[in-house]
C-alpha cells in the first residue's frame, strides 16, 4: 500500500487511533462519509484513502493515484478538482464510473483491477504518441 516517510512516523503513530476507527466505518456510513473521516487522518492522503476503500471492496470502489490523475486531466477533470476532491466529489467519481464497473462485472474482471489497467494504459498510450489517444489532440501538460 505504500510506506510512511520517515518525517511522518511519529505523526503517524499518533493517528493510528483514528485511522483504526475511520477504517471500521468503511461501509457502515456513505462513502463520502468514510473517505472524509480516512482523508482527515494524519498522513492519509488521496490515494491511500481510495487505495483502502478498494482494499475494502475492489468490485466498487478505485484508486485514484498519479496515473489516475494525468489520465483524469486529459479526461477535462482540473487539476483543482483533484487536489479538492472530497468525499462527495469521490462518490459522483464512481457514480460517473459505473457503467465501466458493470461492464468489468459483466467480463468477470475485478472493476479496481480493470480500471487501474485502462488508465495506465491510456497514460503509456500519451506518453507514447505524445498525443490524447483516438483524439489526436495534443497531451495535455501535467
Amino acid at each position: 500500500l505504500g510506506s510512511i516517510r520517515l518525517a511522518h512516523v511519529e505523526g503517524t503513530k499518533t493517528a493510528l487511533p483514528q485511522l483504526k476507527n475511520a477504517l471500521k466505518e468503511i461501509g457502515h456510513i456513505t462513502i463520502a462519509e468514510s473517505f472524509d473521516h480516512l482523508s482527515k487522518v494524519f498522513g492519509i492522503g488521496l490515494n491511500l484513502t481510495t487505495k483502502l476503500h478498494a482494499v475494502y471492496d475492489p468490485d466498487k470502489f478505485i484508486v485514484v493515484n498519479g496515473p489516475v490523475e494525468r489520465s483524469l486531466l486529459s479526461f477535462g477533470f482540473s487539476q483543482e478538482d483533484l487536489d479538492s476532491m472530497d468525499g462527495l466529489k469521490y462518490e459522483r467519481f464512481l457514480n460517473e464510473l459505473h457503467p465501466f464497473i458493470e461492464e468489468a462485472h459483466a467480463q468477470k474482471v475485478q472493476p479496481a483491477a480493470a480500471l487501474d489497467a485502462f488508465f495506465y494504459f491510456y497514460r503509456g498510450q500519451a506518453t507514447k504518441h505524445r498525443t490524447v489517444p483516438n483524439t489526436g489532440g495534443p497531451l495535455p501538460q501535467f
